[in-house]
């Protein structure tokens, strides 16, 4: 139901203002789309399927880029084992100058249509893109400021080719230069594809306010009959209301969620092996439920982590030491309290991981 109630309205900034590219509705979640431009495209290896897979490679990719605030986009996929998959990242200072804090971003190569497996020109917001794609997933790009030549389009199928691989269509039908195409924008995603952390930073309780408005409204407008079928409208209104209001709670529950592990992903440092970091971190947080915790320093080296944080009292510390090191990735913990009252928890970790 709440991909119905929000659908995406895709927005950019072109000469200072905010222009509408796609409207997604009257009551709709607002996402900024990134000029292909401002983008570079790259496909990584995620060795897990899972979501720790995907926040592994977007470690890596943080870890390796030259970029001092990176925004990293990896579109989402519904595969269930090891493969590649399509990052795009950007300057967030340059990109996101003029964008609301904490918008949902997408780039320009995921929020247009996909396309069929084949090449193709595509006309962007600024230049030009030349895309191969293999069963509507896309496997190379490049940008262009000016329409490409001959020769531009010949270098970048040979490159791409070599990064990777023997294409599904032989190479020299993708040699010859596709005509310029102007590609919809996509109508087929929301923020149910994104995750929680979408619905978190999108979903304001003004928009949910003015959506449960609009779900008991709509039915009303309708209702030009007897006043039999009016309160049979009403009826079927409120039923639509009570459902919303469940949902609106599951949302909810997934905001403070979000909110009090953001910091966590935030405090990821650039060291170490990501999994092993995560994996990590997912054994504290196992280990601190049903508690609400909020991480204020993360330190982490590859062999040992410090995480001071606050808990409420719930949280027994003798339970969380015990838990913890009968834990996959920790080998010993202890934990104190600073001045500030809050928890310094140290812990040495599994120098490899115990399931391998």
């Amino acid at each position: 139901m709440l991909k119905s109630l929000f659908p995406l309205s895709l927005k950019a900034i072109h000469d200072e203002n905010v222009v509408t590219l796609q409207s997604g509705g009257m009551i709709t979640a607002s996402v900024f789309v990134i000029p292909r431009s401002l983008c570079q495209f790259e496909r990584h290896w995620s060795p897990r399927a899972d979501q720790k897979g995907l926040d592994a490679v977007k470690l890596a990719i943080a870890q390796n880029t030259s970029v001092t605030l990176p925004g990293i986009f990896i579109e989402p996929h519904e595969k269930d084992t090891a493969s590649f998959v399509n990052c795009w990242v950007w300057d967030n200072e340059v990109a996101t100058a003029r964008i609301k804090p904490n918008s949902l971003l997408l780039p320009e190569s995921y929020a247009r249509v996909p396309g069929e497996t084949g090449a193709r020109l595509v006309e962007c917001m600024y230049g030009y893109e030349g895309q191969i794609w293999e069963n509507k997933m896309l496997v190379a790009s490049r940008w262009w400021r000016n329409a490409p030549s001959d020769l531009d389009w010949a270098e970048f199928i040979e490159g791409s080719e070599v990064a990777i691989g023997t294409f599904s269509l032989p190479t020299d039908i993708l040699r010859n230069k596709p005509v310029v195409s102007s590609v919809l924008w996509r109508d087929d995603v929301s923020l149910a594809d994104f995750g929680t952390a979408a619905i978190e930073t999108t979903i304001t309780p003004m928009r949910a306010f003015l959506a449960a408005c609009v779900v008991l409204s709509l039915p009303l407008a309708y209702s030009v009959g007897s006043a039999a079928k009016l309160t049979q409208e009403v009826s079927q209104a409120q039923s639509k209301l009570d459902t919303l209001q469940i949902e609106l709670g599951d949302v909810a529950d997934a905001r403070r969620a979000a909110i009090a592990n953001r910091a966590i992903i935030e405090r990821y440092q650039a060291s170490g092996d990501p999994f092993h970091m995560v994996d990590s971190l997912e054994d504290f947080g196992l280990a601190t439920q049903p508690s609400e915790v909020t991480v204020r320093v993360l330190s982490y080296n590859g062999d040992s982590i410090e995480i001071t944080f606050s808990a409420d009292e719930r949280l027994l510390l003798p339970d969380l030491i015990r838990k913890l090191e009968l834990s996959q990735n920790w080998a010993a913990a202890s934990a104190s309290r600073n001045t500030n009252g809050e928890i310094v928890l140290r812990g040495q970790l599994q120098t490899s991981d115990p399931s391998s």
